[in-house]
């Protein structure tokens, strides 16, 4: 199998395909794909927040990790 991506203005995964070689069985792909667990982003960085990691920062520097893991967390659920 291959996987094809295309990437955002920051670099994060914007699209990803899987595209099944010559002589792979679609249905096994379908099968294996289903199976992938993909964990929203966000529950760490709050998990983090929560914990005061992310209290050195400046609030400039918080938003724009914040508006990081929202973007993962919307990537993340549509694969």
């Amino acid at each position: 199998m291959k996987i094809e991506y295309g990437l955002d203005r920051y670099y994060l995964p914007k699209k990803i395909h899987i595209v099944p070689s010559a002589n792979e069985d679609i249905d096994v792909l379908h099968s294996i794909s289903s199976r992938l667990f993909i964990e929203n982003p966000s529950i760490e960085f709050v998990s983090f927040a929560h914990k005061g990691l992310y209290d050195k920062y400046s609030d400039e520097e918080y938003e724009k990790l914040l508006a990081v893991a929202k973007r993962l967390s919307r990537t993340s659920f549509n694969l």
